[in-house]
Formats: structure tokens, sequence, C-alpha cells
């Protein structure tokens, strides 16, 4: 099903998807620099999905950054349902990522903070 999109860009959703891609940025800064600890849910063969997590939400939360410059663009460029569907799981798959490995620690809050705002972005742009 199509909707149909506005005639002029939306700032909104690419603030949201923005500062909530800036946040990630900020834990690949900080799991870059080995500043970051990782949760208390890797501990033993836990530990098995470490690697995995840290690729996906490394390149989820680069391809979230740049998509969401998309929103600025005109509005044929985010017309398609293939390609609002990009900001829903970019959001997704950083968000539930970032979350699981900083699950007890501070840098939680951090993480969650840019769930919510990257995946309230994403579905007001599948909605537009």
């Amino acid at each position: 099903m199509m909707h149909s999109s506005s005639k002029q860009t939306n700032g909104g959703v690419f603030a949201l998807e923005f500062v909530g891609s800036l946040f990630y940025l900020v834990l690949v800064y900080l799991m870059a620099a080995d500043d970051m600890p990782v949760g208390v849910v890797f501990n033993g063969t836990g530990s098995f999905w470490l690697p995995v997590f840290a690729g996906v939400s490394v390149i989820a939360a680069i391809a979230l950054f740049v998509f969401s410059f998309t929103y600025l663009a005109e509005p044929k460029v985010i017309s398609g349902e293939h390609t609002k569907n990009l900001g829903l799981y970019f959001a997704a798959a950083t968000g539930i990522t970032f979350t699981a490995m900083t699950l007890g620690t501070s840098y939680f809050v951090l993480a969650f903070a840019g769930f919510v705002l990257s995946l309230i972005g994403g579905m007001v742009g599948y909605r537009l």
C-alpha cells in the first residue's frame, strides 16, 4: 500500500532519527575507544554473541545516521515502501543490539534514549 507523501521535506523526522543516531555514534566511539563496559549479559557463554552485536550495532548506527538525511531530500526520494522501511530496520537493529550490549551498565540510558528517538522517527517517517 502506497502512502501519499507531502510536498515538502520533513525536518521533524530528520531531527528524531538524526539525534537518535548521534546517541548511537557516541556509543560507537566509546566502544571503539574501549571505554564502554559490556553488559552483564555477556559473561560466560553469552560472550559468543558480542562480536556479532558489536558489528551489527556499528554498521546500523552509521547507516541510520546517513539514512536520516533522506528526509531532507525531495519527497519523491522517500515515497517508496522499501525506503520507508529502512529507517525502521536501522533503528530497530541498532537499538536492540546497543540496548542488549549496555544492559546493566551506566550507558544503558544513552542506548535506550537513542532507541526511543530513532524508533519514533522511523515510525513517523513510515507514515509519511
